[in-house]
């Protein structure tokens, strides 16, 4: 298998594979990193990048991370490799101190990168966080900016006196240093050029702010400070003082004491207003108010702000001095505190099919007197523990895995409590299933060596193999390949078997496939063993093309500096990549580009969110465009990477800078954001009495958060087209309040003006349900007259019409879209009944019924032809034409809606014979026989007067 490699980002997010070891195959793998992010100010750093994370706090316990990283923006896992481990502080009992984790990458040059991360356990690795794209800026060091005076000597400040402080940064680089404010008091200022800050309070609190040093030019590379200040009334000096003594009434030897505040009903907590304790005596330079003490003490408990204002405040007021004595009562633990003393064994934690599970749990208290019970607080249906012993039983019925909580409480006083939460395996087999092979670089591959650091994982399918989902494998068992030998213990069941490399060998499905729907299932019995041995390529690095041209204004032809130019490239595999490049100051370009992947290219001048504060570029200036020469991205030219590219140019049209905008999200089913994803704004109506621009497309790609925006619209009215990169998803027309269509004729049309803002538009796009089989069906879409009209000779090939392929039950199973040749192929296919809807705007939608079994698995509809309408479906009198049923089966209906002319008409089949005439009165409905007509289709020849039009008619048996 050479030169081919398999990304699963449309399958990861379900499968969560966990890569465990041979030892602990069934024991709890950590949960996924979530939210990877960029932190503020963190893509600044010249050679990296700053990151940021969380982890699921209810998640399996965790004490790492991997890093890994991969060159260019790109969906494809086996491009990643590991940059770097960490490892972090857990409890005695091996849980993580905190869930929010921060990590700065260094030593990366210039360039577009991905990033994700996986936590790790002594059980295993966790699934990929989500892919995180990265940019690292370039440079080096030396342009670096921080911060050499950011605090004054004292952060407790007069009322009403002037209040300066010099905040100062510096770069070893020969660069000029802005300052600036950010969320700062009413009144407070600050020089750009000099970083001097002045203010004069006019009343009594506190103030926090930021101060940011950028370099001048380059906002990207900024440093920034927190100053937090208190404002003081008083000018004589006001005290607190006094005496601290332990439980037992001895000076406390060390500790902290700090003052609060009600002020306006806030509790504030004074900067600087604290004191060391020392040997019990501590002194505190006040202000006047109402206070309370905080006294941080070890071996303590703290009270908590209601306990603390039950208390009356001692006052003070300005010049005077206030002597407190305080004895601190309450140490930290309870002797009735209620704690588990057992805990899971590994062996605890599994259980077989119909057998009897068992486990005792025990807790105590440190007082002798307090009497422990038990409880279930969430449990499967037919588990009993007894109240008295802790014993649970429980006899499983079906496999899966159960999570239990179980409460251990004080009989006389229930808000006593523990709880202790554990997840049971169930497994049809008492023993482990061992799977293991031997796993070797084919005879291609020039390294030899034996394989470590790679893996084997047993991917669990559903029962039903024959609808077979990729992403529904849920189940993993799994372990590291050391000297090229693997052994997995697995449950029985049906499998994938796939072998992961991570940039030592092309990822592979046994047996010899890189796609997950080619795999052999492998069928694992109780009591047996099995051996599957695998031979991999070694990772081949890619080779790349030159692409090359030019972005010009194709009014002056003059090239357009800082212009944007995208490449989105996909392949076969599913694999997906995206570059971007900037063109020079005279508008020329030039990139290297992965030679796996095809390319659609698009050159604009505004790439990012909207409203972009670093955007050099007047983005509503010029009209987004594809190579070649589209504005519609399911129009695009496909780039084939066999070879070098020049003159890939762009001329850009200038259109009027209209203060307009549409906006809105994408998402799926299940609410979630739907990222990448293009969204196109068809003008199906123009307010501008432009012509020129009836069907032309805006096209924007979400953000991060699924959100897209167009800026400076002609005016007239819009139909948005979302088209999801994700694999699993079909792409739809903007319907409001409901589901994208598949027909634009359907889609809610928004009207922008010259000065509108229409905002929320929520795109919602359904799943297509993924089947595996072998069946084709192909076919060329072409185009008929406007308004219709039969075609002689050939027709004008349609590119990037949308072939939609549902089953019988109305449910969307493929998807895929015209070539320029207007050539298309939905292959995959199981025997079944497939309805194909063929959409494109500008056209009538055209629907066909198509069947697939042994004898027929590969169905070619030739040339099919669409009929071209106005867009404007409120012009033209056909558009209250309706046929049904539509397809037809021994009788088609037609009738006129609400015309009130009489109507000829002919049915005519695919060569171009009338097989019918007749006549429709305004006001009845007309029935034609079609019982004798073999399935296909036919073509309703409607003439009004001068008008004519053609509508398409299936007949299907």
């Amino acid at each position: 298998m050479k030169n081919a490699m398999i990304t699963l980002r449309s399958w990861l997010l379900l499968i969560t594979v966990a890569v465990v070891s041979s030892v602990a195959v069934f024991a709890a793998v950590p949960s996924a990193p979530q939210d990877l992010q960029i932190f503020e100010a963190g893509g600044s750093i010249p050679d990296g990048s700053f990151l940021y994370w969380e982890m699921d706090d209810t998640s399996s316990d965790y004490n790492g991370f991997n890093i890994y990283i991969a060159d260019g923006h790109t969906q494809d896992m086996s491009s990643f490799s590991i940059h770097d481990s960490l490892s972090i502080k857990t409890t005695p009992n091996g849980h993580p101190l905190k869930n929010e984790f921060f990590h700065i990458l260094y030593g990366l040059d210039k360039g577009d990168y991905t990033v994700y991360i996986t936590a790790l356990n002594p059980d295993g690795e966790s699934a990929a966080s989500n892919l995180l794209p990265i940019t690292v800026k370039g440079g080096n060091w030396d342009n670096l900016i921080y911060f050499t005076e950011d605090q004054p000597e004292s952060n407790v400040i007069p009322i009403n006196e002037i209040w300066s402080f010099k905040v100062k940064a510096e770069s070893k680089g020969d660069i000029t240093i802005k300052y600036e404010l950010r969320e700062a008091p009413q009144g407070m200022t600050i020089d750009e050029n000099t970083g001097l800050i002045t203010w004069t309070p006019s009343g009594k609190g506190t103030a926090e702010f930021m101060v940011v040093a950028y370099e001048d030019g380059n906002a990207n590379n900024l440093a920034y400070t927190y100053l937090s200040l208190y404002v003081k009334s008083c000018s004589d000096k006001t005290m607190v003082s006094g005496t601290i003594r332990e439980q037992d009434g001895t000076l406390l030897k060390q500790g902290t004491a700090s003052l609060i505040e009600i002020l306006n009903d806030k509790v504030i907590y004074f900067p600087g207003f604290d004191s060391e304790i020392i040997d019990g005596k501590f002194e505190i330079d006040a202000d006047e108010g109402n206070f309370y003490i905080l006294v941080y003490a070890p071996g303590y408990r703290q009270p908590t702000l209601d306990e603390l204002l039950l208390k009356d405040p001692f006052v003070l007021n300005c010049g005077s001095e206030a002597v407190v004595d305080i004895t601190l009562n309450t140490k930290i633990g309870n002797p009735q505190r209620i704690y588990f003393t057992t805990f899971p064994e590994s062996e605890d934690l599994f259980a077989s099919l119909n057998s009897t599970w068992t486990y005792d749990a025990d807790a105590e208290s440190e007082d002798d007197s307090v009497v422990v019970a038990y409880k279930l607080h969430k449990a499967p249906e037919g588990m009993t523990i007894d109240a008295n012993t802790g014993l649970i039983t429980w006899t499983a019925t079906e496999t899966g895995n159960y999570t239990i909580a179980i409460i251990a409480y004080e009989v006389n006083n229930e808000s006593n409590m523990s709880m202790q939460q554990i997840t049971i395996f169930v497994r049809n087999c008492s023993d482990p299933i061992l799977v293991s092979g031997t796993v070797t670089f084919d005879s291609a591959s020039t390294n030899q060596e034996p394989i470590n650091k790679a893996y084997a994982v047993l991917l669990g399918m559903p029962d039903n193999d024959s609808t077979f989902i990729p992403g529904q494998c849920v189940d993993k068992y799994g372990s590291g390949i050391v000297d090229g030998k693997y052994e997995i213990q697995a449950d029985a069941g049906k499998y994938i078997l796939w072998f992961r490399g991570f940039g030592q060998f092309e990822d592979e499905f046994w047996n010899n496939t890189y796609k997950i729907e080619d795999a052999t299932i492998i069928e694992l019995e109780c009591s047996n063993t099995y051996t599957f041995d695998a031979s991999v390529e070694k990772y081949a690095t890619p080779e790349h093309r030159l692409v090359s041209g030019q972005v010009t204004d194709e009014d002056t032809e003059e090239g357009i500096p800082y212009a944007f130019v995208e490449f989105t490239g996909s392949n076969s595999n599913g694999m997906r990549a995206h570059s971007v490049i900037t063109t020079d100051q005279h508008g020329m370009y030039e990139i290297s580009l992965d030679d796996r992947f095809d390319y659609i290219a698009r050159a604009s001048t505004y790439f990012g969110r909207p409203g972009n504060p670093h955007d050099t570029n007047d983005y509503q200036s010029y009209i987004p465009e594809y190579y070649n020469d589209v504005t519609d991205y399911t129009e695009a030219e496909l780039l084939i990477m066999d070879k070098d590219y020049q003159n890939i140019d762009f001329a850009l049209s200038k259109v009027a800078n209209y203060d307009n905008s549409i906006s809105g999200i994408v998402i799926d089913k299940d609410n979630n954001i739907v990222s990448p994803a293009w969204v196109m704004a068809f003008l199906v109506e123009s307010g501008a009495n432009n012509n020129d621009h009836i069907n032309w497309g805006f096209t924007a790609t979400t953000d991060d958060l699924g959100a897209f925006q167009f800026h400076g619209l002609i005016p007239g009215e819009y139909i948005l087209l979302a088209f999801p990169e994700d694999i699993e998803l079909a792409p739809g027309y903007y319907v409001e309040n409901d589901f994208a269509s598949l027909n634009w004729k359907e889609a809610t049309r928004i009207t922008a003006t010259s000065d509108s803002h229409d905002l929320g538009n929520v795109i919602k796009l359904e799943n297509m349900k993924g089947l595996k089989g072998v069946g084709i069906i192909k076919g060329k879409i072409s185009k008929k007259g406007k308004n219709g009209g039969m075609v002689e000779g050939d027709a004008d090939p349609i590119n990037g019409a949308l072939v939609y392929t549902l089953n019988e039950e109305g449910q969307i199973v493929k998807f895929e879209r015209t070539n320029s040749m207007g050539d298309f192929q939905v292959d995959g296919l199981p025997n079944g009944r497939y309805h194909v809807l063929i959409e494109k705007v500008g056209f009538d939608q055209l629907s066909l019924w198509v069947d697939i079994d042994n004898n027929t698995p590969i169905v070619d509809i030739t040339t099919v032809e669409l009929t071209e309408t106005p867009t404007s479906v409120t012009d033209g009198i056909f558009a209250e034409i309706s046929l049904f049923p539509n397809p037809a089966v021994t009788t088609l209906t037609v009738n006129l809606g609400t015309l009130s002319s009489n109507a000829d008409i002919q049915l005519i089949d695919a060569s171009g014979v009338t097989l019918y005439k007749g006549q429709v009165a305004s006001n009845e409905n007309h029935k034609i026989d079609v019982n004798g007509l073999t399935s296909g289709m036919y073509y309703l020849k409607v003439t009004i007067g001068e008008e004519l039009t053609v509508l398409p008619v299936a007949i299907n048996k």
